[in-house]
């Protein structure tokens, strides 16, 4: 895929990933077909849909089985959310915990690197 294909779906799911991972996704994706790449950011949650499933039903630990996060989901469920400390502190944490799933799940679809292919390379003028 060309570097501008892969900033653009980049940038199309910038809600659901975690910014401070974005060059090694564009690093990553160019090494993949375009059509695998866009079924893969199909398969995210929304983080706004998790906050939700948070204040609603995060007694019941329904966020973190909806983010993947499945032995977190079943200690929540234990302790009764935390003793609802938890509870409340996913109504703040899940949107970016989303976020870090999200983005730990794509790189783990994309073939690994050995250098990088879009981030620019400064160039050093010698005196």
């Amino acid at each position: 895929m060309e570097p501008i294909q892969a900033e653009r779906l980049v940038k199309m799911n910038q809600d659901r990933l975690d910014p401070a991972r974005y060059d090694e996704l564009m690093d990553r994706l160019v090494y993949m077909e375009y059509n695998q790449a866009a079924y893969l950011f199909t398969k995210l949650k929304t983080p706004s849909t998790a906050t939700i499933l948070s204040v609603v039903l995060g007694g019941w630990a329904i966020d973190r089985f909806y983010i993947g996060d499945w032995i977190l989901g079943i200690l929540k469920i234990l302790t009764c959310g935390g003793c609802f400390i938890w509870w409340i502190a996913d109504w703040f944490l899940i949107g970016s915990a989303t976020r870090s799933n999200n983005t730990k799940k794509i790189l783990s679809e994309l073939p690994e690197i050995t250098e990088p292919a879009y981030q620019e390379v400064q160039n050093n003028p010698e005196d």
